[in-house]
């Protein structure tokens, strides 16, 4: 199990495993003031081997801080791929998920905040710029 990308956007929905993603990449954030708190989405794709369906697996997202110390509560999902395959699904393919997540956290200060995505054991990190100023700049 791995997680194939991730990526934070302005908003997320998916329906049938096919996602629709607004302001896509958007990684970068101007607020009026500190501290604030920030709402993010992040739709992670999770790719696996067909022998780990049929078990729980757990997604976690963790905010850190400018000092990668978390800066909130970690978001802890679990889920599970079904066992049967989908009709046009390639003999050796790997099973996927979109998952659409949503985190809050506090950004005290200006800096480079940091969403730890871990799936399993494998662990991969999104970069998010908060800075003061204009929100419209």
């Amino acid at each position: 199990m791995r997680i194939a990308w991730a990526i934070p956007c302005k908003f997320l929905e998916v329906h049938d495993g096919l996602g629709t993603m607004v302001g896509a990449g958007a990684n970068h954030y101007a607020v009026a003031e500190f501290p604030t708190t920030l709402s993010v989405w992040v739709g992670v794709q999770v790719q696996g081997h067909r022998s780990e369906v049929g078990v729980d697996h757990s997604l976690v997202l963790q905010p850190l801080g400018p000092d990668m110390e978390p800066c909130a509560p970690p978001l802890d999902m679990r889920f599970r791929f079904p066992e049967e395959r989908t009709p046009n699904e390639p003999a050796g393919w790997e099973v996927g998920a979109l998952i659409p997540t949503l985190i809050q956290f506090s950004a005290e200060e200006e800096g480079t905040y940091t969403m730890q995505l871990s799936v399993d054991d494998k662990t991969t990190t999104v970069p998010l710029y908060v800075r003061g100023g204009d929100p419209r700049a």
